[in-house]
């Protein structure tokens, strides 16, 4: 960690604004497709959803998962990121899941997070290579 007002932090913080400041303006029709096919059906999870003429069915995916939750997530619940474990073809073995006390940005920017999971995980990783 480099102490604030440090060059080392003076930099990285300009990184990541401008990096947060990028936005994608999507057509509102294409935002509200997605939003009622991803969310009012559920069609990933049920297996209808359609990405550049494909059907993606979630059960093909055979890779190790680590599924890392926030308590507080506003955008992402705990159950239903958890929920992928039912629907990926994964084995058991090459699951792994966690629920950190934080919110949605905290799973990526949280110093208690970054701390506390990241750490794990990282190990959790190689070992799965």
């Amino acid at each position: 960690m480099h102490p604030i007002g440090s060059p080392e932090f003076t930099r990285l913080e300009a990184i990541f604004k401008n990096w947060n400041s990028w936005t994608i303006d999507v057509p509102g029709k294409y935002y509200l497709e997605v939003v009622e096919k991803l969310y009012k059906c559920n069609a990933l999870a049920s297996g209808n959803f359609v990405a550049l003429g494909k059907e993606i069915d979630l059960s093909r995916l055979l890779l190790p998962m680590y599924l890392l939750a926030g308590s507080a997530d506003d955008v992402v619940a705990p159950e239903q990121l958890l929920a992928v474990q039912r629907l990926v073809g994964t084995p058991a073995q090459s699951l792994r899941h966690a629920i950190a006390p934080c919110g949605h940005l905290s799973l990526f920017m949280g110093r208690r997070t970054l701390e506390e999971y990241w750490p794990g995980i990282v190990r959790w990783m190689k070992e799965a290579e």
